[in-house]
């Protein structure tokens, strides 16, 4: 990593260096600004390793939750006023390999 990575999660070269090792613990992300309205989306990356953990059992959980169910999202301006509607592009494929939309 470089730059704001590097400053952003300084530990980050060494947890990868752990998982490529056979290392099997936990990630845990700590950020001091996160409050209740902060939501955290996972991509079709990070959401392949999600949907290898336990033959898909942890990925079809979150499913569960209601991830994923908005096909669209309504774009608004600070004070409230509707600007747009944008169609939350996804196929089949990236279903279950994406959790966010939520």
């Amino acid at each position: 990593m470089n730059g704001t990575g590097d400053r952003l999660y300084p530990r980050f070269p060494r947890i990868l260096a752990a998982c490529r090792r056979g290392g099997d613990r936990p990630i845990y992300d700590i950020t001091p600004t996160t409050d209740s309205e902060n939501i955290l989306d996972i991509f079709p990356n990070a959401g392949r390793i999600i949907k290898a953990w336990d033959g898909g059992k942890v990925g079809q959980e979150i499913h569960e939750t209601g991830c994923n169910t908005i096909r669209a999202m309504e774009v608004h301006k600070y004070d409230g006023k509707y600007v747009t509607e944008v169609n939350w592009a996804r196929n089949e494929f990236e279903h279950d390999i994406i959790y966010a939309g939520h």
